[in-house]
């Protein structure tokens, strides 16, 4: 019995055992708070990670947590700018914790040439862009757009508002006369252009500005460099799905406004214009003047004088509503991430569907993105990561955009928009009218497929030692078709016939670039106490082809159905072939002592295939150095006021292989090419011969153009790093620029060959200043802004001609020359003048100084006689003898800026971003802003009415005839435009559902946004004259398109 006993108190003690260790194995609920360890205010989205597993959840917006964690379990923190904690859960069910923010983030790693660097360690000139904060809620698909105005230095312009138009993107001015875009690197892997990349792909870009920080790059980074990372998975968490949709509609931001019909020809009776569009002006004014007293009189609003003459008298008939409309923009993107312990991945979709503004739908864009990133330990020591990104596009343009904007400004109010009936012939013909171009004839197609597949293998052999190989292919093709219909419409105003190309004519051509490129490179770090090493050497190749091919033909047998085939006429056929390559090997040392004084020394030698043998390769050594103010002990004091400052300067060079030349003289510019084409002679068919033309002269030895630049600059914060600001000066030389330095006789024929003739010197600076803070736990804000100048002079030419149309040493690049106006001639500057006369010219008073060449009426445009010989002409247009012109302006950018705000109240978020330029002059010469007075222009702008006449001798613009028109486009002071302005790029409301709530569906986020973009610019033109387009004649004036969307980003 007692041995039962026994061993049923040792079962018993044993299921107590069993029981205890069953409840201690048992996970349990934890929670918690995340707070600022410095302001006590709780942090939202803190990652928490149970240690060594992918099982994690992340703050709300009140900083609270929940997880489900065993009692041995370890619990890390982790937030962007903070340092990592870890807490042991224990017999815990609560655990709150304070995150110590890092000084200044100065531990974030910043991307430089071929790597990273922490950013307090970085020497030269880089500024990094925030994608996410850049991009927000805004309706945006391109990223050169998305960039615009985030980074002091980066200049940005946009072609137009056209559905899918490209953008021209410039670092720091100029850098040669030659021109050159920067290198655009997506992962280390080269991209034909920004736009091509999804904005919502990239997780941060940086810009190399100096030549320290982009000679690494060699010839490739003349003209600066732009670094592209993209997002990838995150290792240890659990796979996330994201997907936004932003719909928008699309309006012009500003279309020339015009004079209505009443008022249109009451001008011409003020102007004294007798006759337009074959109805007496006088006529046509007394009719108008009956109709606003008795409408009743003209049923069908027009009047009919005693010849059969027909006068239009109702209301304007508005071209702008007949050709434009709202438009509408959608954006799709999708995209699912996740990893494991040794994986991580991210593959993502975008979709672009933008709808322009024409009547017709016949402008549009559509673009395809995919995108996938792998990586992944194949060892302990092996990593492997592979991507692949594959763009297509399509974008439709109206082949005759030109005339829609151009007829447009220029077309009367009354013009016919219909069809004309002619009688005899039985046949209904178009008027030449916008909405008749745009619905009638067809579009140009341009599509193409973009792509890219990267791969590369780490080798980590010991601990600070690591190898990678890199390798790119790139496959980009680009096609257009296009058809012209040869249609034949009427003059609007008239009957007779206005055609446009006497033929039909089909179109096509493919252009394929294959580019291959190979990266090699060894890194090694290692730290020796306070001492920090760093070394990197490597090799860099890249090799590209372009194959192109066209082909056009005439007489289509049938415009619906076009194609090559289809067509009788004679083929004309062109094909081309270029390729060229680069090799460099690079090499890089840091150093730092206790991250305090900071020196870095890179070289690259580079070689280009665009040089003869003996000229291909040049050595480009840099060096830059840094102090860090604040590491030192006298600065402890301080502190609490300065957070933050450091010291640095570099100097590089860098090659420009760069010609920009058209054809095979920008591969091949040491080569004396043949250019191919027809002769004037034909053959018995009638068909022009093939012949070759005089070669280009090459000059013997010239080689690269040499960019030395010498940056400084300071980093600094104040206030535990509320304030933050940087500020850079730089001097940039580019010796050795490639020109036509003598001029040779015509008689040759050909031209003189490109030789290192001339240097050039810009000076610039760049400045930000931004202000983070909370107000109590709720509230958070921000406000910043970036400001950049810079001037770029001549400073040597060979062989100078002397003219100031040409290159000559003290010319800064963008100057404008002119004369200097004095208003318009009065009645009293002439002898027995009469104002309203037209026909007759009247001789000046003595001591006014006349236009060379020119009659003279009261109202023409006076100049000044500034060399005081009687008479206003422009000399020799040479340096010593330019006459009455001077330098009246420059149509460089100056003084670009960019503002940023944005505020935060628990799930509401508030931002804007203003863009615009300081300083910037231009002649703009087109019937935009001048008015065209003729028997087919007859439209009058509002602005435009403001003209001289007898009654209005005052006026801003002269006397309206064709030939004051010529005059008063000649460059002077009075009509040079101040095209400063500033911007409302965008506002944006956003709202974030609760997490409490979100938990309830599993969905980690869902975001509702509005925004606005292009709202409204600040300007010194007229309405329909745009500030900051590269195109800006009335017949290429798309306008850029105010946005206003609806956004919704949800995550699960």
């Amino acid at each position: 019995m007692r041995k039962l006993t026994n061993k049923v108190f040792l079962l018993f003690g044993l299921l107590l055992l069993m029981s205890f260790v069953s409840v201690n194995a048992q996970e349990k609920q934890v929670t918690g708070v995340v707070k600022d360890s410095e302001t006590g205010v709780p942090i939202p989205g803190v990652n928490i990670l149970i240690k060594n597993t992918s099982r994690g959840t992340t703050t709300n917006f009140d900083g609270a947590y929940t997880i489900d964690a065993n009692a041995n379990d370890v619990l890390v923190f982790t937030y962007l700018g903070y340092k990592s904690l870890e807490q042991t859960v224990g017999n815990q069910t609560t655990i709150n914790v304070s995150l110590t923010i890092e000084a200044s983030q100065l531990d974030e790693v910043v991307v430089v040439g071929y790597g990273t660097q922490k950013r307090t360690n970085v020497t030269s000139s880089v500024a990094t862009v925030d994608m996410e904060e850049a991009l927000g809620d805004r309706p945006v698909s391109s990223t050169a757009q998305v960039l615009q105005g985030t980074s002091p230095g980066l200049e940005i312009v946009t072609g137009s508002g056209r559905p899918g138009q490209g953008s021209s993107i410039n670092i720091r001015g100029f850098t040669s006369i030659n021109g050159g875009d920067p290198l655009i690197l997506v992962d280390d892997a080269e991209v034909p252009s920004i736009d091509d990349i999804n904005p919502n792909d990239i997780e941060s870009v940086s810009v190399l500005k100096d030549a320290a920080a982009a000679s690494i790059y060699g010839a490739r980074g003349a003209f600066g460099v732009v670094l592209i990372t993209t997002k990838k998975g995150r290792r240890n968490t659990k796979p996330t799905v994201n997907y936004s949709v932003n719909t928008a509609m699309t309006y012009g931001t500003d279309l020339p406004e015009k004079l209505g019909l009443d008022a249109t020809v009451r001008k011409y009776q003020e102007w004294e214009i007798q006759n337009k569009a074959g109805r007496d002006v006088d006529t046509w004014v007394s009719f108008l003047d009956d109709y606003a007293v008795n409408p009743s009189n003209y049923p069908e609003g027009f009047a009919v004088d005693q010849f059969g003459t027909n006068y239009p008298l109702r209301p304007t008939r508005d071209w702008w509503d007949l050709a434009f409309t709202e438009g509408l923009e959608t954006i799709h993107n999708f995209d699912y991430s996740g990893g494991s312990e040794n994986t991580n991945y991210r593959v993502s979709v975008g979709y672009t569907d933008q709808d322009g503004i024409l009547i017709t739908g016949k402008d549009s864009y559509k673009r395809y993105n995919l995108n996938a990133t792998l990586n992944t330990d194949l060892s302990d020591q092996i990593t492997m990561s592979a991507s692949f990104f594959y763009k297509n596009d399509l974008r439709k343009t109206p082949n005759v955009m030109w005339r829609a904007f151009g007829y447009g400004v220029l077309t009367g109010p009354w013009a016919n928009s219909g069809y004309y009936d002619d009688a005899q012939t039985g046949e209904s013909i178009p008027y030449a009218t916008p909405n008749n171009f745009l619905r009638l004839e067809p579009v140009v197609r341009d599509f193409g497929d973009d792509i890219r597949l990267n791969g590369s293998l780490t080798w980590k052999p010991l601990d600070g030692l690591s190898f990678r190989s890199a390798y790119t292919f790139n496959k980009t093709t680009n096609n257009r078709n296009s058809v012209t219909t040869g249609s034949v419409y009427k003059d609007p105003v008239g009957t007779q016939d206005v055609i446009f190309g006497q033929n039909t004519n089909y179109y096509k051509s493919t252009n394929t670039v294959n580019y291959h490129s190979l990266n090699l490179r060894a890194n090694y770090e290692k730290a020796f106490g306070d001492h920090n090493f760093g070394a990197m050497i490597g090799l860099n190749y890249e090799k590209a082809e372009r194959e192109g091919f066209n082909a056009s033909r005439q007489d289509l047998i049938n415009i619906d159905l076009p194609a090559l085939s289809t067509a009788t006429g004679q083929p004309f056929v062109g094909d081309s072939y270029y390729d060229w390559a680069v090799a460099g090997y690079f090499a890089r040392v840091n150093y730092n002592y206790k991250e305090k004084y900071l020196l870095e020394l890179s070289s690259r030698y580079d070689g280009s295939s665009r040089f003869a043998k003996g000229d291909r390769y040049v050595f480009l050594p840099s060096a830059s150095a840094g102090w860090v103010v604040t590491n030192e002990s006298f600065m402890e004091a301080l502190k609490p006021a300065i957070s933050y400052l450091k010291f640095r300067g570099s100097y590089g060079e860098i090659g420009n292989q760069r010609v920009t030349r058209f054809g095979v003289q920008d591969y091949y510019p040491y080569l004396p090419t043949y250019p191919v084409g027809e002769s004037e002679w034909v053959n018995d068919e009638n068909i022009n011969f093939v012949t070759l033309f005089a070669p280009q002269l090459v000059s013997a030895g010239f080689t690269w153009e040499t960019v030395r630049t010498l940056d400084v600059g300071a980093e600094l914060a104040f206030f535990n790093n509320r304030l933050s600001s940087t500020f850079s000066w730089y001097q940039r030389e580019t010796l050795g620029m490639l020109n036509e330095a003598i001029e040779l006789p015509t008689v040759l024929g050909t031209g003189a060959p490109l030789q290192n003739a001339a240097d050039l010197e810009t000076k610039g600076w760049d400045l930000t200043l931004e202000w983070k803070d909370r107000i109590g736990e709720n509230f958070k804000y921000s406000i910043g802004g970036n400001l950049y100048d810079s001037r770029s002079y001549i400073t040597r030419v060979e062989n100078q001609s002397g003219t100031i149309d040409g290159l000559y040493v003290g010319k800064e690049l963008g100057e404008l020359w002119g004369y200097e106006a004095d208003g318009l001639y009065s009645v009293d500057n002439f002898e027995e003048a009469i104002p309203g006369a037209f026909t007759d010219f009247f001789t000046l008073k003595d001591g006014i100084a006349p236009f060379e060449n020119r009659d003279h009426l009261p109202g023409d445009v006076r100049f000044k006689d500034l060399n005081g010989d009687g008479v206003v002409n422009d000399g020799l247009r040479t340096l010593e003898d330019h006459g009455d012109l001077r330098r009246i302006g420059n149509n460089r950018r100056r003084y670009q800026y960019g503002i940023t705000g944005s505020a935060a109240y628990k799930s509401f978020s508030l931002s804007f971003f203003l863009q615009g330029v300081g300083k910037r002059n231009r002649n703009i010469y087109t019937p935009v802003m001048f008015p065209i007075i003729s028997e087919f222009y007859s439209g009058i702008l509002t602005h435009q009415a403001d003209a001289w006449s007898a009654e209005n001798q005052d006026a801003f613009y002269p006397r309206i005839l064709s030939r004051n028109y010529g005059l008063a486009g000649t460059p002077n002071s009075r009509y040079l435009f101040d095209v400063s302005y500033l911007t409302i790029k965008n506002i944006s409301l956003a709202y974030e559902l609760p997490r409490a709530f979100l938990d309830k569906m599993n969905i980690k986020k869902l975001r509702l946004s509005l925004s606005g973009e292009n709202l409204y610019t600040f300007d010194n033109l007229p309405k329909g004259v745009a500030s900051d387009l590269q195109a800006e004649s009335a017949g290429a004036g798309y306008p850029l398109l105010r946005k206003y969307s609806l956004g919704i980003n949800v995550s699960f």
